[in-house]
C-alpha cells in the first residue's frame, strides 16, 4: 500500500536520506544484476536445458521489470490533476511484477517437486509444449487476477498529493494477503519438506546399494536435482524474510482504516524490491550451470 504523504521529490516526508538513496542503489543494482542474469542465460542458452531453466530466466526477466517499475514509481513526484490519478494507478505495473514473481517462483517449486517426487509423471508430461506455455503463462494470470484492484481503487488524494487504495474493504484487504502471501508460503513449505526428505531417502539408499546396480550417472543427476533445490531454498527463503515486512504492513493498513508507521511503511517497499534484485546473487553462490555459463562468458571475453 503506498498510502503515505509525499514531499516535492516525490519521497515521502521525513524518511532519511539513507533510505532514499538505499531505494535509488537497490533499484539500480536489481536492473543491472537481472540484466546480467538473463544474459547469461541467453548466451549461454542454459534455458533449453530444461524448464526449470526456462522458468528461471522468465523469474529474471520479471524481476528486471519489477525493479525498472519500482524506479519508476516508488521515487518520482507524483503529478498534479488527472496526470496523478492515472501514475497511481499504473502503479499497478509494479504490484503486477511483484505477484507475477511470486507465482512463478511458486510454478518452480512445483516444478521441482513433480520431477523429484514423480520423475515417471515429470519425463511424460514435461516434455510437452502446452505444459511449457501453461507454466510461463500462469503465473501472469495470477498476477493480473490479485492486482486488478490496483487501477480500480488507487488514487491520489490530493489534500496531501499521496496514492492510496481507496473503498477496499478490510475483507478483501485479508483475502489478498492469504492468497498473495499465505497460500504460496504454504505451497512452498509443502513441497521443500516432501523434496527433502525423499533426496534424503535416496542418498541413504544409494549409499547401501553396490556400485555395480547403480546407474553410471545417477549420482550426477541427483546431484543436478540437489542442486537446483538448495537454488531454491535459498530463493524461498530470501523471498519470505523480504516480503513479510509489506504484508504485515498491508495488514495493519486494512484493519487500522489507514494507519501505520512510514518509516516501517517506506522499509517494506524497500525489501520488496530487494526480493526482485537478490536472485542473480543466488544463482551465483549455489546453482553451477549459472557459475559455468559466467565462466564460459568471461573465457570468450578475455581469451575468445
Amino acid at each position: 500500500m503506498d498510502g503515505v504523504h509525499r514531499n516535492e521529490t516525490g519521497l515521502p516526508q521525513d524518511v532519511p536520506l539513507v533510505l532514499v538513496i538505499a531505494r535509488c542503489i537497490i533499484g539500480s543494482i536489481g536492473i543491472i544484476a537481472n540484466s546480467i542474469g538473463i544474459f547469461v542465460f541467453v548466451y549461454n542458452r542454459t534455458y533449453k536445458k530444461s524448464l526449470s531453466f526456462k522458468l528461471f530466466l522468465h523469474q529474471t526477466v520479471i524481476d528486471l521489470i519489477g525493479s525498472l517499475m519500482f524506479l519508476i514509481f516508488f521515487n518520482i513526484k507524483v503529478p498534479d490533476g488527472t496526470a496523478g490519478t492515472i501514475f497511481c494507478k499504473m502503479q499497478f505495473f509494479f504490484h503486477y511484477m511483484v505477484v507475477t514473481s511470486t507465482f512463478n517462483f511458486v510454478m518452480l517449486t512445483v516444478e521441482r517437486y513433480i520431477a523429484i517426487i514423480h520423475p515417471l509423471l515429470y519425463r511424460q508430461k514435461s516434455v510437452g509444449g502446452k505444459i511449457t506455455y501453461l507454466s510461463l503463462i500462469s503465473p501472469h494470470v495470477c498476477g493480473i487476477i490479485l492486482t486488478i484492484f490496483v487501477p480500480i481503487y488507487a488514487d491520489v488524494q490530493t489534500d496531501v498529493k499521496m496514492c492510496m487504495v481507496q473503498g477496499m474493504s478490510t475483507v478483501g484487504g485479508i483475502l489478498l494477503i492469504t492468497v498473495q502471501f499465505l497460500v504460496p508460503i504454504c505451497i512452498m513449505l509443502y513441497c521443500y519438506v516432501k523434496m527433502l526428505l525423499k533426496l534424503h531417502k535416496i542418498r541413504i539408499v544409494s549409499h547401501e546399494l553396490s556400485t555395480e546396480f547403480q546407474p553410471r550417472n545417477g549420482g550426477q543427476v541427483e546431484g543436478v536435482k540437489s542442486d537446483l533445490l538448495t537454488t531454491l531454498i535459498l530463493i524461498a527463503f530470501v523471498y519470505i524474510v523480504t516480503t513479510i515486512p509489506g504484508y504485515v504492513c498491508t495488514f495493519i493498513y486494512f484493519i487500522g482504516s489507514g494507519n501505520f508507521n512510514l518509516i516501517f511503511q517506506e522499509i517494506s517497499v524497500l525489501l520488496m524490491d530487494l526480493n526482485l534484485t537478490f536472485n542473480p546473487f543466488i544463482y551465483c553462490t549455489s546453482c553451477k550451470d549459472f557459475r559455468r555459463g559466467l565462466r564460459k562468458i568471461r573465457d570468450d571475453l578475455f581469451h575468445g
